[in-house]
């Protein structure tokens, strides 16, 4: 199975689209730190490092900030144990598009050019805060309980 990027109606993301989603702050500079000085610019456009989850302020060994963004082992135990969480419900709502839950929470299937062309990216509620990381890929498949996985869709004219 691979992407079929003419498709019309709905498909998984390729794992460049699943980055860029999950990388994107904006036009405007951060102003927190150290985001601020680490934020990578290109056409104009502020991107997440690949050392951060998506829509932290800080690399992912900062705790305080990812678990501002992300749902994963260190903080999932909420709401009668660790499970995926309801989404939207960090203090840190989103990223600069708007999505939530782009790191941690769930694995996130996405198409890629290697591999068995399927991987999954943005960690999970029962992982580390290393694979939260927007440049963190898993490759490791199946071998994961299906708990831990969901999936993010793109739509195509």
């Amino acid at each position: 199975m691979t992407a079929d990027e003419n498709a019309n109606g709905f498909r998984l993301p390729t794992s460049m689209e699943w980055q860029m989603a999950a990388r994107y702050i904006g036009s405007d500079q951060p102003t927190v730190e150290p985001l601020k000085d680490e934020a990578i610019l290109m056409s104009e456009i502020y991107w997440t490092p690949g050392n951060y989850a998506s829509g932290a302020t800080a690399a992912y060994t900062n705790a305080e900030a990812t678990q501002e963004a992300a749902w994963y082992w260190e903080n999932s135990n909420v709401n009668g144990g660790n499970k995926t969480q309801d989404v939207g419900q960090k203090p840190k709502l989103g990223n600069g598009l708007g999505l939530y839950d782009m790191s941690g929470n769930v694995w996130e299937w996405c198409f890629t050019k290697c591999v068995n062309n399927r991987v999954v990216l943005g960690g999970s509620w029962g992982h580390n805060d290393e694979q939260l990381q927007v440049g963190y890929y898993n490759t490791n498949l199946p071998g994961e309980e299906k708990i831990r996985f969901g999936f993010r869709l793109v739509r195509t004219p």
